[in-house]
């Protein structure tokens, strides 16, 4: 049986992004959630400079297993990718940079998952495009789950149609191995915080941002005035019962509720934006490294900023992530 010390669950994909001066944003005032668009000449055939166009590997899985390693920590990917060439240049990136492959599960009938992200050049921000493929059908079925056992478990946004009863099987696993689970819900599980509720007394760390905290505070507690306060936010998801709680907030930094009840919030690190694509998903890597290493909220919620700091100075989920020389 195979042992790690994090096994990450989520998705694999192929991220094809670039930049055009031909893209506009338009600001949209009438409507709160959807303040800005971007637009581009309709029926227009715009190119696209090859110093503009960058093809990388992304998806929650792919990009915390990935952050994790470089940090010295043996985490391998739990994701499926199709039977195609996207999946082998998935399985060729992990192998050359020696991440275990053997929980990537292969899909011939559905192919692999692709991100189109579309940016506006000298602007930081983006649309991206997903098709998800092959990743909506991950199996956590008995002949994968019992194949390994992991010290922790990091949970991203998971889109199979079913991801209810896979987290309560993931769950069920966790407490026969005694593996501590942090958590980074996705969009699906944020829709039915009825369905987190059950399984959040049993998570380590839960990891939402900003708008998400709110989003889950108003369903179980109602709107209230202090719903921009961060120190409010944190410690209502506490009572909902993760061990250890916290907050991102993009440029701001990020705040920890910690298990024993110990407030600290940190300023965001670095001070070149080029592209935000992965920064979450390097905080989530750079705070379970530190974790591990230390075992010291504070020192991980600092590297946590640190690895997110460094990723969005690059263009690309992966190719800013820090290396364990680096801490």
């Amino acid at each position: 049986m195979k042992k790690y010390q994090v096994a990450v669950f989520g998705s694999l994909l192929k991220d094809i992004e670039f930049f055009s001066d031909e893209i506009f944003i338009i600001k949209n005032p009438k409507d709160a959630l959807r303040q800005k668009f971007v637009a581009s000449e309709y029926g227009a055939k715009l190119p696209i400079d090859k110093e503009n166009l960058f093809l990388n590997f992304g998806g929650g899985c792919g990009n915390v297993s990935f952050g994790l390693n470089k940090l010295g920590i043996k985490a391998a990917p739990f994701g499926r990718i199709g039977y195609d060439q996207f999946g082998n240049e998935l399985i060729s990136h992990f192998k050359s940079h020696k991440i275990d492959k053997n929980l990537i599960q292969i899909d011939k009938k559905e192919p692999t998952g692709f991100s189109f992200i579309l940016g506006v050049e000298n602007q930081r921000e983006h649309v991206i495009y997903t098709f998800k493929g092959a990743t909506q059908e991950l199996s956590f079925n008995t002949k994968y789950l019992s194949s390994f056992k992991s010290e922790y478990f990091y949970i991203a946004a998971l889109s199979q149609k079913n991801w209810q009863n896979d987290l309560r099987k993931l769950f069920s696993k966790a407490r026969k191995d005694k593996t501590q689970i942090i958590w980074n819900p996705g969009q699906r599980q944020l829709s039915d915080p009825k369905a987190m509720l059950e399984l959040l007394p049993q998570t380590e760390v839960l990891i939402v941002n900003k708008d998400e905290a709110i989003q889950l505070v108003v369903e179980f507690f109602g709107k209230n005035k202090q719903l921009n306060n961060i120190k409010y936010l944190i410690y209502k998801l506490k009572t909902l019962g993760p061990t250890m709680t916290i907050i991102t907030d993009g440029k701001i930094g990020a705040s920890v509720l910690d298990s024993g009840g110990k407030y600290n919030k940190l300023p965001a690190y670095g001070k070149k934006v080029v592209d935000t694509v992965g920064a979450g998903d390097a905080f989530g890597s750079g705070f379970l490294a530190g974790w591990i290493h230390w075992q010291d909220a504070k020192k991980a919620l600092q590297l946590g900023l640190k690895n997110s700091g460094s990723v969005v100075s690059k263009v690309g989920a992966q190719n800013g992530l820090l290396t364990k020389k680096n801490i």
